[in-house]
């Protein structure tokens, strides 16, 4: 879009005689276009309205490339020469239509994608590597963005990225006060990178790119996952007070907390399995963020239950 479709053009070049007559490309064009459009020769009053009167070619005249030829032009000296004397004609074709921005031609090239076959990252991926290259070798003053759905994307990922990161601040100046650890308050954040690549592996496993809802669905597992771990370190902190060793107090503590991390990673797979598998275009934009939830959440129970009490007995062993 942008340009429309291509229509005839006639491109005028002055001719060395016509330059040596005085003529220019504005007074040549004006001329033209008085003689094919109109010029205005007066204003006639008619009851309350005003009638213009308009002067041009006959319309046998302006149909034929021969009475284009032999339009008289008027040199700014005295005298008429006909235009194919003034002025080289080339017949090209030029679109109808041209958008400009900034003052600069603009072309929109649009795509949709068919559901099922392909995703549009994928496809601005493969665009990126293989066409786009060679287009800006052959044309190296062309300038390029990509817009609509990609700017929106874009735009929304930056605006989360700094809520992500102001939650996470939040969430570890909280757990740093109830665990009264900053280092334990760090332990948990470790896990929120782990569990997001779980998410990203589901994305990959589905074939689905990440997008806006996949970072959605991201931004809910990280709840989830400082939740079960938050959880895990205080039974563990409970058995610490208990008089249990470190070690002791770290497995009991993932024993006791199994059950319920497991059972809820489990519910919540399982409930949001018929939105992962659904096939249908209406809910394709929510597959995305259910596959980081539910895969998400399974991979963050097993590191919970794995990573959590392994770090916390290195840390102990380092301690001592």
């Amino acid at each position: 879009k942008g340009f429309g479709r291509e229509m005839p053009q006639f491109n005028f070049e002055i001719t060395p005689e016509g330059r040596s007559l005085g003529i220019t490309a504005r007074e040549l064009g004006q001329q033209i276009r008085h003689a094919f459009y109109g010029a205005e020769a007066l204003r006639q009053p008619m009851d309350r309205e005003e009638l213009r009167v308009m002067v041009k070619f006959p319309e046998s005249e302006r149909r034929t490339l021969s009475g284009l030829e032999n339009l008289l032009i008027r040199v700014p000296r005295g005298g008429e020469i006909p235009l194919r004397q003034a002025a080289k004609i080339e017949l090209t074709d030029a679109p109808a239509r041209i958008t400009r921005v900034d003052g600069g031609r603009v072309i929109n090239v649009t795509a949709n994608v068919v559901p099922g076959i392909t995703t549009g990252n994928k496809v601005l991926g493969s665009f990126e590597k293989t066409e786009l290259p060679q287009i800006l070798k052959r044309y190296p003053q062309l300038r390029h963005s990509f817009e609509g759905e990609q700017r929106e994307q874009r735009e929304a990922m930056n605006n989360l990225s700094w809520g992500l990161l102001a939650s996470l601040f939040a969430i570890y100046a909280i757990m740093a006060s109830l665990l009264r650890s900053y280092l334990q308050a760090m332990v948990v954040l470790l896990m929120l990178p782990l569990s997001l690549a779980g998410a990203v592996l589901g994305h990959i496993i589905m074939g689905f790119d990440l997008s806006v809802f996949s970072v959605f669905g991201m931004i809910a597992l990280c709840g989830m996952v400082v939740n079960g771990a938050f959880v895990l370190e205080l039974t563990r902190d409970q058995y610490l007070k208990q008089g249990k060793s470190p070690i002791d107090a770290v497995i009991l503590a993932a024993q006791r907390r199994f059950r319920p991390i497991m059972l809820t990673a489990l519910t919540t797979f399982l409930g949001l399995g018929p939105m992962i598998f659904e096939t249908s275009i209406q809910a394709l934009f929510l597959v995305p963020m259910a596959i980081a939830l539910g895969v998400g959440t399974l991979v963050s129970a097993v590191l919970v239950l794995t990573f959590i009490p392994a770090v916390m007995t290195l840390i102990e062993d380092w301690k001592s």
